[in-house]
């Protein structure tokens, strides 16, 4: 029978995996520019999840305590949605490309609600570390998405608030 994290681990795999997979099929919808290269990111960043996930799964399936197969990286950030569509131009993205913004951010939402309901019933703080850094990675995921969507629908106004924000220190 399988633990508890088990349990937890399975799931959290169905749920990256399914993002991952969502990732790959929304690079197809995105010709080429900004759109392409955030879901590309998006997909490489699960995939790394999915890989780690993976390794702690097959460790506690061996009989290894969640705290000894557990690792949790060190800060490694997401790019900005800036750094991707700085020096382009305009860009009118199509239904399908908006659309698997809008999914994506949906996805995203339930891997962060999912990854907070173990954070709050961890038994442990390494347990509770894992899962809220997997809150982390995937609200910054989420921000990725979000800052996309506001480029598509406001170039002008997403250049002038990544400007303020530069200048806020934020």
């Amino acid at each position: 029978m399988a633990s508890r994290v088990e349990d937890l681990l399975c799931k959290a795999l169905e749920i990256i995996e399914s993002n991952a997979a969502f990732y790959r099929e929304a690079i197809g919808k995105c010709e080429s520019g900004p759109g392409k290269e955030v879901f590309e990111t998006l997909r490489d960043d699960a995939g790394a999840q999915v890989a780690r996930i993976h390794d702690i799964y097959e460790k506690v399936k061996g009989g290894e305590s969640f705290t000894g197969a557990c690792t949790v990286p060190e800060e490694e950030l997401l790019p900005s949605v800036k750094s991707v569509v700085e020096g382009k131009g305009p860009v009118n993205a199509c239904q399908s490309e908006l659309g698997a913004v809008n999914t994506g951010m949906e996805r995203t939402t339930e891997a962060i609600r999912f990854f907070e309901g173990w954070a709050a019933g961890a038994e442990d703080g390494v347990e509770r570390r894992f899962a809220e850094r997997m809150v982390q990675e995937s609200r910054g995921q989420y921000m990725m998405l979000s800052d996309l969507q506001f480029f598509y629908e406001d170039p002008e106004g997403f250049s002038l608030r990544q400007d303020d924000q530069i200048l806020d220190g934020a």
